[in-house]
């Protein structure tokens, strides 16, 4: 869903609770209109992603502690194979390598 004048684009279960969010804010009516606070508005979409944000944060860590099987805060080589696997993908242990490489920075 675009939200056109805001630039912005979610999907249609985000776009229902900002849509509902923003139908309980409180407005003004001017000439039979209903109008809202811009910066209300800005606020309430601002707050509304950066939760959405937390979120995926939190589901990020929480799948890397999954395979963080002993503990130290890093996935080894082992530990990021087993993860990489259960997402459906299977590398080689070049391709293994590269890409754990690359995310080192080695």
């Amino acid at each position: 869903v675009d939200l056109g004048a805001l630039g912005l684009v979610c999907s249609k279960e985000e776009a229902a609770v900002l849509a509902r969010t923003i139908e309980e804010m409180p407005f003004k009516k001017i000439k039979g209109l209903k109008h809202v606070d811009l910066d209300q508005l800005l606020a309430k979409v601002i707050k509304f992603y950066i939760e959405g944000i937390k979120g995926k944060i939190e589901d990020i860590e929480a799948e890397f502690h999954k395979y963080d099987m002993d503990n130290s805060a890093s996935l080894n080589r082992t530990e990021f194979n087993t993860m990489i696997e259960s997402w459906g993908h299977r590398l080689s242990t070049e391709e293994l390598d590269d890409l754990f490489e690359e995310i080192n920075g080695e």
